[in-house]
């Protein structure tokens, strides 16, 4: 019996477009069909009439980020919900495992999260302690306070989290060739 063994290197974070609301379902269908999936999801309150609940609902609204081979993702497009990757000058978009270990953080703490449209221009920095130590971003101000910022050009989508001064440092940003 012959078994493929498939090297973490050959896995990548492909980013998949779903129907409104479908994230969940999609997330569900994708793990019933044993494809490697991960759903960012963050709590917020919903004013019903009768009352305020707290509620799940995507980070990413419209995005599923599945963990595949560049082959096996397409078993993705046949699950209902999926409809298609994302894609640059014909290339599927792609994220490093640093940028997913950095949404999973974000996204399984209990720190209220807010999306952002742009950064302001800041420092590059790393957060020292705290739930997110070693994670690094752009440090901007907003309404009088500091926030730290992350940006996921792939979708062009950015997140930030209120953060004390005293938790970070400025370090030199990445060059990339």
């Amino acid at each position: 019996m012959n078994s493929v063994i498939v090297k973490k290197t050959e896995l990548k974070w492909y980013i998949a477009y779903t129907y409104p609301n479908y994230e969940k379902k999609v997330e569900r269908l994708l793990i019933q069909n044993k494809i490697n999936c991960f759903l960012p999801l963050q709590k917020v309150e919903r004013q019903w009439s009768d009352r305020i609940k707290k509620i799940d609902v995507p980070l990413f609204p419209s995005y599923i980020f599945i963990n595949s081979t560049s082959h096996e993702k397409y078993d993705a497009l046949n699950i209902t919900g999926v409809l298609k990757f994302i894609s640059f000058g014909g290339q599927p978009a792609t994220l490093s495992d640093k940028d997913m270990e950095t949404i999973k953080q974000i996204s399984l703490s209990n720190i209220s999260i807010t999306k952002e449209h742009s950064f302001d221009k800041g420092d590059y920095v790393k957060i020292l302690e705290g739930p997110f130590v070693g994670l690094t971003g752009y440090l901007f101000e907003r309404k009088g306070k500091s926030r730290f910022g992350f940006r996921l050009d792939a979708i062009d989508e950015s997140i930030s989290i209120e953060i004390c001064a005293s938790m970070i440092e400025k370090i030199n940003p990445p060059v990339f060739n």
